[in-house]
């Protein structure tokens, strides 16, 4: 799978999926950095993304610890800071 902008200029990623076990932490991890971070996680959420909760996250924290429907975690970081 490949992801890019849909329109101008920007990073592309390429994603292999492997058949392996999971793993937490997960060996690689995702952060989007988003200028409106509520509104990310809900785009994000009507997606099927859920939010996880982790009790060693500091109350000041600046991401949001997600899940995609096949279970893999994600931060979404409040970038407007």
């Amino acid at each position: 799978m490949l992801l890019r902008p849909r329109h101008g200029p920007g990073p592309n990623i390429s994603l292999d999926a492997q058949a392996s076990e999971r793993h937490l932490p997960p060996r690689m991890h995702l952060d989007l950095y988003a200028q409106d971070q509520e509104a990310e996680v809900q785009r994000l959420t009507v997606l099927g993304a859920r939010q996880i909760h982790w009790d060693r996250r500091p109350q000041d924290a600046d991401y949001i610890i997600m899940e995609d429907p096949e279970g893999n975690r994600f931060c979404v970081v409040d970038a407007s800071q």
